[in-house]
């Protein structure tokens, strides 16, 4: 049976103070109850409308919580429900159930390079150099470490991470080594804990620029810009006006970020077209004239 932090905040509480207000308990009731009868706890009546639950026995709580809740540490379990990067093995040292805890081992990173760049995973030194169509997965229960020195360049789509070989003469007046990261949930939390330069690789249209804007510029610290090709107005003239549409009213609140951006959002209006990221793995000419 999987419970919740709140109730499990409330047995801790219990267990360490020996008695509890009732009120404390309302939004468990269906719990107690069953609880009273062999749990080792106890209602006391204070008034008609006010109780304590008191701990009478601490075998017998202790014993029904492992046996009902299969929670064989109460303080573990609670951490583990509060640790985002908790693992389904460390729930099943503090619970018998590996499923008390939705856990996705494919929770985590996906990352790519084509500079045979050095990179620690929990202190353990390897080389990122992906083949066409690959990236490498790393699970949010591992420490992923990287030079400062190194460009983090943020990814939109995934098919453009595993493809990014294809998309190389983009970079290549970049001189500094990239390593390419898809943005989800758990690349933007290591983003707040590093200081590297940052790259963003999204949407050439108003909500993509939102994203940059909302998502990454409060959590990068060091230097960052939104990737903009040499040949976007090629690009543009090739792109969608479906979207252009689609997505103006983003425009009002994405002005003023740097000049570039603004240069970049004039473009989109003059040619009231828009490109999809994933139009840059097939589409090479013309790059950086």
């Amino acid at each position: 049976m999987n419970i919740s932090q709140g109730f499990v905040k409330t047995l801790i509480t219990l267990r360490d103070n020996n008695q509890i207000t009732g009120g404390q308990f309302n939004k468990f009731s269906n719990l107690l109850e069953p609880m009273l009868s062999n749990g080792g706890i106890k209602r006391k009546q204070l008034s008609r409308s006010r109780f304590e639950i008191v701990l009478v026995n601490s075998s017998s709580f202790n014993l029904y919580i492992k046996t009902k809740f299969n929670i064989v540490d109460l303080d573990g379990y609670l951490f583990n429900l509060q640790n985002p990067m908790a693992t389904r093995g460390e729930m099943l040292t503090v619970s018998l159930d590996d499923k008390a805890k939705s856990i996705n081992p494919f929770d985590g990173m996906y990352i790519s390079s084509y500079d045979n760049i050095e990179i620690s995973i929990d202190g353990q030194i390897t080389k990122l150099n992906n083949l066409n169509g690959s990236a490498m997965f790393i699970s949010k229960s591992c420490r992923l470490e990287i030079s400062k020195e190194i460009l983090v360049v943020g990814i939109e789509n995934t098919e453009n991470l595993l493809f990014i070989l294809q998309q190389i003469e983009y970079f290549s007046n970049m001189k500094q080594k990239k390593v390419f990261i898809y943005r989800n949930k758990f690349m933007l939390h290591w983003l707040e804990k590093i200081e590297n330069n940052y790259l963003h690789y999204g949407d050439f249209d108003f909500a993509g620029i939102s994203i940059y804007k909302s998502e990454i510029l409060p959590r990068v610290k060091a230097n960052k810009r939104f990737f903009i090709p040499s040949n976007i107005e090629d690009l543009l003239n090739k792109g969608q006006s479906d979207l252009y549409y689609q997505h103006y009213s983003y425009k009002a609140n994405i002005m003023g970020i740097d000049d570039d951006l603004d240069k970049l959002i004039t473009l989109i209006d003059d040619y009231k077209k828009t490109v999809r990221q994933e139009f840059l793995i097939c589409h090479k000419k013309g790059i950086n004239e």
